[in-house]
């Protein structure tokens, strides 16, 4: 339904003295429709309940809304200022600065309730220190929630001229008397500008310049079934990169699995991909958020989300996932080492070759791993060294000499031990030796140390991995941590990510948070299965 619709409904409500409570979410209802629907509730006297979640409702419609609310005695305005509420948080989604208030391009505004829980929730209790500045609900002195509005409006604007560069209009109190009271307001500013390419100097990574680098990054994935980065179900691609910008990263982990730079899969559209999958809803969910890219090929949405993190200044680590398309990861998958069932050793050159292509031409991809978690019955040590080989010298730095090379080691990025007595660094050519950077994977479950106390893990992972940023050993390399996670659903505050984020700071080393994504297109079998660890909700 759009606007048209809702006009005619509209009309009927005007006169309606049977209905209660009307369902109008994930229709095509725009800011005239809201127009209409927000002067039949002017007369409505019985309708007490009203979802208008996922819409195309924005600003202005909900000012109208918003009207006709404040004025109506007859409805709930309780239930009414929840649906307005959705209409606030889903609208937010475009994060489009009002029509009515402009910024300087460097000083971008937004209100989402939802990305202040999360970054205040989560990301606190992690390792946010981003460049996003959040600021709770409204409080007066006395530290009870401010409802005037007057005051609500005065407090606003006190707030953006001295947070931004100011030179628009003040914020409507319409608008601010509308924002529901858990509302926040963040500001992104003091873009960087990289010089590239980046590169290592013992235990650090830096740009051209010399100036030392460290990576805040969420890890995105786009290594499952569909062939496509995860959430565009749920949100355009834009809107997702400009979340991710919001919670303070500076570079995506983005996943990708062997099965999409084939060239038996590169021409499959995303509509196509989507039905092989038996995944109408999410079809739907593309037509509303992303309906340009239904016709796209795969390899060209993974292409169109590259760009988008670009025009958002974001760096990007591409991760060579897995072979076949699936979850990762398990001893016996078929992905985990090469000549496994599904890893072939060719088609994995020629898909870091094709890889190393694209970021000649997109200069934010400032890194390419040669493999995720290598693992299973046959990773043995003489076939890590040859391959890791041919990966860096034959495949990415031949096709794509900027480019830092990530290199995994074994038992699931758990173990680079071995990296003490015979580095990589010592058997490559000079001008590779300075785009060397090893990760590693810390998890819970991870047995690092064989404990759970905090000093013995981080010794655990000091043995594994960490003594590689040691200054002036024959190994000396950046390390980077490209997953750690943990169940952010009812977190509040573990052990673990506080030893993790202790280590992380003292080592002071790039890192990577897993995961972004609230839910999966499909996994398992399962469509649109839960991630307990995602940062953003399932939709």
């Amino acid at each position: 339904m759009g606007d048209k619709g809702a006009q005619h409904l509209a009309d009927a409500l005007r006169t309606n003295t049977i209905i209660t409570t009307l369902n109008l979410g994930s229709n095509q209802i725009g800011d005239k429709g809201a127009q209409y629907l927000a002067d039949a509730l002017r007369s409505n006297t019985t309708l007490s309940t009203l979802d208008l979640k996922r819409n195309k409702i924005g600003a202005v419609g909900a000012q109208h809304l918003a009207d006709a609310l404040r004025n109506n005695t007859y409805n709930n305005v309780n239930d009414m200022l929840q649906a307005l509420e959705k209409i606030l948080i889903d609208c937010s989604k475009t994060y489009v600065p009002y029509k009515d208030i402009t910024v300087e391009p460097r000083d971008q505004i937004w209100f989402d309730a939802k990305l202040r829980i999360l970054y205040t929730k989560k990301l606190k209790h992690t390792l946010g220190r981003g460049r996003t500045t959040a600021i709770p609900a409204l409080y007066n002195s006395q530290k009870q929630v401010i409802v005037d509005v007057q005051e609500k409006t005065e407090i606003l604007n006190s707030y953006f001229a001295e947070v931004t560069t100011w030179t628009g209009p003040n914020i409507d109190p319409k608008i601010a008397d509308a924002l529901p009271e858990s509302m926040v307001i963040l500001v992104i500013s003091d873009i960087t500008a990289h010089h590239f390419p980046f590169s290592t100097v013992g235990r650090h990574i830096i740009d051209s310049t010399g100036q030392t680098l460290k990576f805040s990054c969420v890890n995105w994935p786009g290594s499952m079934e569909t062939l496509m980065p995860e959430g565009l179900q749920h949100n355009s691609v834009n809107n997702i990169v400009l979340l991710i910008k919001a919670m303070g990263f500076n570079c995506v982990r983005l996943t990708f699995s062997i099965d999409m730079t084939l060239s038996k899969n590169q021409n499959i559209t995303a509509l196509e991909s989507l039905q092989m999958q038996s995944l109408g809803s999410a079809v739907s969910g593309f037509q509303l958020y992303n309906p340009t890219l239904l016709d796209e090929t795969v390899l060209s949405v993974f292409n169109i989300v590259l760009d988008a993190l670009e025009q958002q200044d974001i760096l990007i680590l591409l991760d060579n996932h897995v072979s076949k398309a699936m979850w990762c990861c398990s001893d016996s998958d078929g992905n985990g080492f090469w000549n496994d069932k599904y890893f072939d050793p060719i088609e994995w050159e020629n898909s870091l070759r094709l890889m190393s292509l694209i970021a000649r031409q997109k200069h934010h991809i400032v890194a390419i791993s040669l493999r995720n978690e290598l693992r299973g019955s046959r990773q043995n040590l003489p076939d890590w060294y040859k391959y890791v080989l041919i990966g860096v010298i034959d495949t990415i730095h031949q096709t794509n000499p900027d480019i830092l090379i990530v290199i995994s080691g074994l038992n699931y990025d758990l173990d680079l031990s071995f990296i003490r007595y015979t580095p990589v660094q010592d058997l490559l050519p000079e001008p590779i030796k300075s785009k060397i950077v090893y990760e590693g994977h810390w998890y819970s479950w991870s047995n690092y140390g064989h404990s759970s106390e905090c000093t013995k893990m981080q010794n655990g992972v000091e043995d594994a991995w960490g003594y590689i940023t040691t200054e002036n050993e024959k190994y000396t390399a950046p390390i980077w941590l490209t997953e750690f996670g943990t169940n952010v659903d009812n977190f509040v505050g573990d052990n673990y990510i506080n030893c993790v984020s202790q280590y992380v700071q003292n080592k002071n080393i790039s890192w990577a948070y897993w995961v972004l994504a609230g839910s999966y297109y499909i996994r398992d079998g399962t469509p649109e299965f839960h991630e307990s660890f995602g940062l953003l909700s399932d939709d």
